[in-house]
């Protein structure tokens, strides 16, 4: 399953609001996107991508054009706080990580 370029967008747009860190990993064809609390890349010596509490927003990505009069912190991390935290690990490399989104500024 590919991602949209619009849902892509909407996830940098959330990544710049909220200034967290997102991550969109393939799990078995099905992509789902998570805000994270921290993201561990695997290394050398540990074959495993880790990721500590990621909370699911796939439906943001998809959803947020209806959303833009509430594009504002509090709320989105209002409707972000009564979601549940998940930690899990995966060995694939089919992932996107989105650390931040900045506006160019001269």
């Amino acid at each position: 399953m590919e991602i949209s370029q619009k849902a892509l967008d909407n996830l940098w747009t959330l990544v710049a609001t909220t200034q967290k860190q997102v991550i969109v990993v393939d799990f078995f064809g099905d992509l789902r996107a998570y805000i994270v609390e921290s993201f561990s890349p695997k290394v050398r010596d540990v074959f495993f991508n880790e990721v500590r509490g990621a909370q699911d927003i796939t439906d943001f990505s998809i959803h947020l054009p209806f959303q833009m009069a509430e594009l504002n912190p509090v709320t989105l991390e209002d409707r972000i706080q009564s979601r549940p935290k998940k930690d899990f690990k995966f060995g694939h490399e089919n992932y996107i990580w989105m650390i931040s989104n900045k506006e160019n500024v001269y």
